[in-house]
């Protein structure tokens, strides 16, 4: 029985993720070193459709956001992000680091060097990004 209406929503996000200790401690170790103001790890989660593998990854980068100053996290769905620049377009947004860059006239390496030129660090969470070619 679903108790709370808003689990189905897509942005929702639970406050605690039972039985998923080793997971969330692999990706936060690859995630630790940004708290040291130094790059984290890229990491790639797998599985099957339903997994949870998109609420575990948006559950690590929003407790790293939380607890450590100067980051910012960044989520897209490519299958709602038409081109990769619209993919790279809706990161920045959600990170709050591109809010007026114009989705429609912004060339890709203007949004690039937002990125190289920003103080803080930047977790992106790139979901379905098997559906683009490049």
């Amino acid at each position: 029985m679903i108790l709370d209406a808003r689990a189905l929503r897509d942005a929702f996000l639970p406050q605690e993720l039972y039985h998923r200790n080793n997971e969330i401690g692999h990706i936060s170790s690859c995630l630790r070193p940004i708290q040291d103001d130094l790059s984290g790890e890229h990491a790639l989660i797998t599985g099957p459709s339903g997994a949870g593998k998109t609420t575990l990854a948006r559950y690590v980068s929003q407790q790293l956001e939380t607890q450590t100053l100067g980051v910012r996290t960044g989520y897209v769905n490519c299958m709602s992000a038409n081109t990769t620049t619209g993919a790279v377009h809706t990161l920045l947004r959600d990170a709050r680091v591109g809010l007026d860059l114009p989705r429609d006239s912004t060339a890709r390496s203007e949004y690039f060097e937002r990125v190289r030129t920003t103080d803080d660090q930047l977790v992106f969470i790139v979901d379905e990004v098997d559906i683009f070619d490049d």
